[in-house]
């Protein structure tokens, strides 16, 4: 972190020095084209929001920046139907869509600039690490509902597009942001805008920690003081954008991160989780004419991950090698004699556990030499490589037929011992292809197609089906048919999980090299799927003043495979489906010259059929039947506004749980900030925010409430 002091340093000194002024108008970019909403994330075109056959949120800049938030990951409770909830197992945040596991949910992609931010070890999106800063957003566009014909398997359910601003529209920026807050928060960001070798440039740095939830013991994850909390992350990012002709450009960045924050201790003395990521990458632009586009666009990246354990008491039982081998054999057994309980569950029949049972019995004669104490580190690392290149052709055959199609290429690789035993390797391709037809002025089509096959997995096929009946080119109703699939991940798929332990201390001459539990894949999973019906309503008024979206959606999930990712887990599980149905909308009006109100819900119903030996409870954890965020943002001048949001989730929790089991979120956000004049600083910005919760519930299943009922936050912001 004492590098990035320098980096900020560097940074304040440099937005001193004066910008070239740029006007720059790209059509892409603008969400308004023609007078007419546009977007980009659902079908990779530029098309107007009423043809889209799919259900979108935008969050843009000025909404962004009127919320407050700093973390990208609370920007989702102002979308329909997602749930955003801490995770105590890893001190890590998860965002779901309709439902499902709190800790590493699996079903959205995630992408920045095109590239994604899925990581393939842990198969999971690290929210608080995204390499991208709150200022530095254009829009974020949010596809609810299956999306894989366009982004692949990753898209089970979801789509969440990240757009940064381009470099030429920051060309004349050139600020530093500081905030502080409650819980020990801090965030410090800045970025500068610079011409350099004939392209547009943009440098952006950010430091930031926090306390979060601050919160007391938790019995139920082993937290004997507080449980960790604290998470820090550092990120500099540099990208360009260059034009070779009128017909030719690319853009490149490079960027680099690293974050530490505690784990739940489960006992031991400290849970540490260190992380880092250098990435690279770049995009070509090709217009052969008006009517045709080519984009080849590249990346490369090497995360490391390395999660450290210090235990100063840990039972040398705990350690001994014929545990280890005998909780391959029945876990269960080997469960009851390390926590002392009735040995009801060995096979003394089986002659490989009698004879474990024996050799244990001859050591432990004395039951205290099974708790000596071992003094031990274990280090899980983890070091993931991926390169991945894809080429898009889109070509409009007439001025309402258009044909995108491409090609992609991904190399994954995955190195260690503790999750693999060794290194996985993988090649996948993925060949798709969209068609949108404007067929007359009121009716629009749309169909495409994905398929992406790898070394590991079985092919995965998805497609969609769409219609939309424009009652004007602004206002419609669409229809979606699609059938999603999504392969088995690296963890699912290949885990074979244990701790080998370091610089062990102990007095006893039972202790072994590694902890007793392991896991270890079973047999091989299959391809999931999600056939996805809606029938949706979208429209602006003609001031533009009002849009609405309603969507009436149902989902059934099959051969959903969930295996929890800790070293307690005995197996994956294939055989489970999840039907989910019911109706969100999203709602924004412009009251008055002053005040925008914005209305955004969901009301979902969940059934799930479970494997025998899992629990509804533990499938869909993160599941709410009504959500609901209703804000106002208010313009009191030109130089102060506000933003007040309350969020109300109702009964979070499997469907089947007890009222008494669920938890009530409902909380409050203020947020009031502006500008002032200044005469030797081109604008100085400010802010003052608050949170408060109305309710004591944690804010997910077996976790935590913040300590502090109300929290503050200030910013103030420089503007070269």
């Amino acid at each position: 972190m004492k590098n990035f002091t320098l980096i900020m340093g560097f940074m304040a000194l440099t937005l001193c020095a004066t910008a070239q002024q740029y006007a720059y108008d790209d059509l892409l970019l603008d969400p308004i084209a023609g007078n007419v909403p546009h977007v980009l994330s659902a079908v990779r075109l530029h098309q107007p929001t009423a043809e889209v056959p799919a259900s979108i949120s935008v969050l843009d800049a000025q909404f962004i920046k009127a919320t407050g938030v700093k973390n990208i990951q609370d920007l989702f409770r102002y979308v329909p139907g997602m749930l955003v909830v801490p995770e105590p197992f890893d001190n890590s945040d998860s965002v779901v869509y309709h439902g499902g596991p709190a800790l590493y949910p699996k079903s959205m992609e995630v992408l920045i600039d095109g590239r994604t931010a899925y990581s393939s070890g842990l198969a999971a999106v690290s929210w608080n690490l995204l390499p991208v800063a709150i200022e530095e957003i254009q829009r974020i566009e949010i596809v609810r509902g299956p999306n894989s014909t366009t982004y692949g398997t990753n898209a089970f359910q979801a789509v969440v597009n990240i757009i940064t601003k381009h470099p030429r529209d920051t060309l004349s920026e050139k600020n530093i942001n500081i905030r502080m807050g409650d819980n020990n928060d801090h965030y410090l960001q800045g970025h500068i805008g610079f011409n350099a070798v004939g392209a547009q440039w943009r440098l952006t740095a950010i430091d930031k920690g926090t306390d979060h939830l601050n919160d007391n013991t938790n019995e139920r994850i082993q937290c004997e003081a507080q449980c960790p909390n604290r998470r820090d992350v550092s990120h500099i990012k540099l990208q360009n954008f260059y034009e070779i002709d009128a017909k030719q450009s690319f853009d490149m960045s490079l960027l680099y991160y690293q974050g530490e924050r505690g784990a739940t201790t489960y006992g031991s003395t400290t849970n540490t989780i260190n992380e880092d990521h250098l990435e690279a990458g770049g995009r070509y632009y090709f217009e052969p004419s008006e009517k045709h586009h080519i984009k080849l666009s590249s990346s490369i990246y090497t995360y490391n991950r390395d999660q450290i354990q210090t235990d100063e008491n840990l039972p040398v039982g705990q350690t001994d090698p014929d545990i280890a081998e005998l909780y391959k054999i029945n876990p269960e057994a080997a469960a009851q004699i390390v926590f002392g309980e009735s040995l009801g569950a060995i096979d003394l029949s089986d002659p490989d556990q009698l004879s474990i049972i024996q050799r244990i019995a001859i050591k432990y004669t004395n039951p205290l030499d099974f708790i000596v104490p071992v003094s031990a580190t274990s280090r899980a690392e983890t070091t993931e490589v991926r390169a991945d290149i894809e080429l898009q052709d889109t070509y409009a055959i007439t001025p309402n037929l258009t044909v995108l199609s491409g090609a992609g290429f991904r190399y994954d690789q995955v190195q260690s011992e503790t999750y693999y035993n060794g290194k996985i390797k993988n090649n996948s391709w993925r060949f798709f292809g969209n068609m949108n037809w404007k067929a007359t002025d009121n009716w629009s089509l749309h169909a495409g197609i994905m398929n992406e096959k790898s070394d590991i997995d079985n092919s995965a096929i998805s497609f969609r089906a769409a219609v939309n009946y424009l009652l004007s080119p602004i206002e419609s109703i669409r229809v979606v048919y699609s059938e999603a699939a999504k392969t088995p991940d690296f963890l699912e798929q290949y885990v074979n999980w244990s701790y080998k332990l370091e610089n062990i201390e102990t007095t006893s001459p039972y202790v072994g090299e590694y902890f007793f539990r392991s896991v270890l894949a079973q047999d091989k999973l299959e391809t999931q799927h999600n056939k996805s019906f809606e029938v949706g309503y979208y429209g602006q008024s003609q001031s533009y003043n009002h849009e609405w979206d309603l969507r009436i959606f149902h989902e059934e999930i099959t051969d959903l495979i969930y295996f929890f990712p800790a070293i307690t887990s005995q197996k994956s599980f294939q055989n489970n489906d999840v039907k989910f149905s019911g109706f969100e909308w999203q709602l924004a009006s412009k009251v008055d010259t002053q005040n925008t109100v914005r209305y955004v819900g969901a009301y979902t119903k969940a059934h799930a059929g479970t494997e025998e030996g899992l629990s509804e409870e533990e499938l869909l954890a993160a599941y709410s039947p009504l959500s609901q965020t209703i804000s106002l943002h208010t313009s009191w001048s030109e130089s102060v506004n506000s933003m007040i949001s309350f969020f109300w989730i109702r009964n979070l929790g499997a469907p089947s749980a007890d009222r008494d089991q669920k938890i009530n979120t409902r909380r409050l956000d203020l947020n009031i900030y502006g500008t002032l004049e200044n005469r030797s600083i081109d604008e100085v910005s400010w802010a003052v925010s608050v949170q408060h919760d109305f309710s004591s519930d944690p804010y997910v299943t077996y976790g935590r409430a913040y300590e502090q009922a109300t929290r503050f936050q200030l910013e103030l912001g420089m503007n070269f």
